[in-house]
């Protein structure tokens, strides 16, 4: 009993544990129908399928009833409207699931329901960006992108990072996360570990993968800030210019264009600098919108002897507003003025302060 045993061992170690485990394709099918069970440890991005959704246009191609081929949009509630058979809810299922339930349903009207499908437009892509980023939230990718994929315009990690108004000196760029949904109604999550460094100074475009609608690339704060981490923050993974208003007692104010990461001294410098006299240096503010809807206003003291500091001289954010107050002379001479100006050229300055001697 023993002897006979082996043949049969082997023959499921040579023929079916081969084809379970080395078959990449495989074993994310399996995944995808639901099989294996729930996980969201490191997975390999290559594997990655596209998702159906609202406003994705398909096109789907009956090869033995051509009649019934042509495209169809993915309407809002995830449904698809195809003759002869009811409504057929594709959201958040690959193209080849799709293709998978619409054929069974075929398979009850036709004798032959072989089809195939590919996605003929692609909806926007909206990706959340959160954590150590200059401003966090939803962005919005339309079809245009520059980059493409199977007929399918992708932004990439990097992309939403730049949206994202760039990466800040505290980002962690040795651990990115990147979250993705699989395909099927059951809301199942997985994620991998992304280190921007290596693409930066190695060049490692994996490091780099294209994103799918709903995708969440989450940056978090590094404990040690290394020189290398600095260098990086002066890359292009962060947008050119960001827009910041320079208003109140300076020679150019108004909305200007700086460089990310610039300092609030930086920048004011770039506005023409306070006037002589009529800016109060030690009154300099900064209004800034948070993330949670507020608005915070801090003061700080002009002083061309200060590192970048949180304390003495931050660093901008997009749309930061900062105000450079009058100095105490200048608005007594604006309040002089205001008084004056009624009575034309018959009394100056000059006057008011005779009188109040």
């Amino acid at each position: 009993m023993e002897i006979k045993k082996i043949p049969i061992l082997l023959y499921l170690i040579l023929f079916f544990v081969p084809s379970v485990l080395f078959d990449k394709n495989k074993i994310y099918l399996a995944a995808e129908v639901g099989i294996e069970e729930k996980f969201n440890e490191n997975i390999d991005l290559d594997l990655d399928l596209y998702l159906l959704g609202p406003g994705d246009v398909v096109n789907i191609t009956f090869l033995s009833n051509q009649k019934l081929s042509g495209k169809y949009k993915v309407l809002n509630n995830g449904q698809l409207i195809l003759p002869l058979i009811n409504p057929t809810n594709v959201n958040n299922l690959s193209v080849f699931s799709a293709a998978q339930k619409i054929k069974e349903k075929y398979a009850q009207e036709l004798i032959d329901p072989e089809l195939y499908i590919t996605i003929e437009e692609s909806r926007p892509i909206k990706v959340s960006v959160i954590g150590e980023v200059l401003t966090p939230g939803l962005y919005k990718f339309p079809e245009t992108s520059s980059t493409s994929i199977n007929s399918i315009s992708l932004p990439t990690v990097v992309d939403a990072i730049q949206n994202a108004g760039g990466i800040t000196p505290k980002t962690n760029l040795k651990s990115i996360t990147l979250i993705r949904r699989l395909s099927g109604k059951e809301e199942r999550f997985k994620q991998t570990n992304l280190n921007l460094l290596d693409l930066i100074i190695q060049g490692d475009q994996t490091q780099n993968p294209f994103l799918y609608d709903g995708d969440i690339v989450k940056l978090e704060e590094a404990q040690d800030i290394s020189s290398i981490n600095l260098e990086a923050t002066r890359s292009n993974i962060n947008p050119e210019f960001i827009e910041v208003s320079v208003i109140g007692k300076v020679y150019n104010p108004g909305t200007i264009k700086v460089k990310p990461n610039t300092p609030l001294i930086q920048a004011i410098l770039k506005a023409g600098g306070p006037i002589n006299w009529k800016a109060n240096k030690g009154n300099i503010q900064l209004v800034r919108l948070n993330e949670n809807g507020t608005v915070s206003l801090n003061s700080f003291k002009l002083d061309l002897a200060k590192d970048t500091s949180q304390k003495y001289n931050p660093i901008l954010k997009e749309g930061d507003i900062i105000k450079i107050s009058p100095s105490a002379l200048n608005s007594f001479s604006e309040g002089v003025a205001t008084v004056t100006e009624p009575l034309g050229g018959f009394i100056s300055v000059l006057s008011i302060f005779k009188l109040l001697q």
